[in-house]
């Protein structure tokens, strides 16, 4: 993703950081920023840490 003016980001994306198919539709959107929740970025029941499902 291309880096934009932050005065010309028009379209912004706020997504779940626990959904890997959410940040695939986020990423093949074509909005100018993305967001992730970061409340999900912490330890879930499972041992996975949220942010360790990002991947870009």
């Amino acid at each position: 993703m291309a880096i934009i003016d932050p005065d010309l980001r028009r379209t912004w994306i706020f997504g779940a950081a626990a959904d890997r198919t959410a940040h695939v539709a986020m990423l093949d959107s074509g909005a100018d920023a993305l967001i992730v929740d970061l409340e999900d970025f912490r330890r879930h029941k499972d041992g996975v840490r949220r942010s360790e499902l990002l991947e870009a």
